[in-house]
């Protein structure tokens, strides 16, 4: 896994005490999503969109509960990203 991924969850471990559960969680769907896209950094709105359709086409049960934080870890944010309006 990338560094900014390593980074957020020894963030949810140390700073949010998240369980090994959900940390364990965070990494699958953080690993799926790496290598859907390839580098998280230059990951953007338009790439999580088709993961997470992917996702739903293959009619996943485990939905991932990483959507929210993927701007984060990608290193920008909603608000900073053109394409997530």
């Amino acid at each position: 896994m990338k560094e900014p991924v390593t980074a957020f969850l020894r963030h949810l471990e140390m700073e949010k005490h998240a369980s090994p559960h959900t940390i364990r969680a965070y990494r699958r769907d953080l690993a799926d999503f790496t290598r859907s896209v390839g580098v998280v950094r230059d990951a953007t709105a338009r790439d999580v969109r088709a993961w997470l359709a992917s996702l739903h086409a293959q009619d996943t049960t485990n939905f991932p509960r990483v959507f929210p934080i993927v701007p984060t870890v990608a290193g920008g944010s909603r608000r900073s990203n053109p394409e997530a309006t």
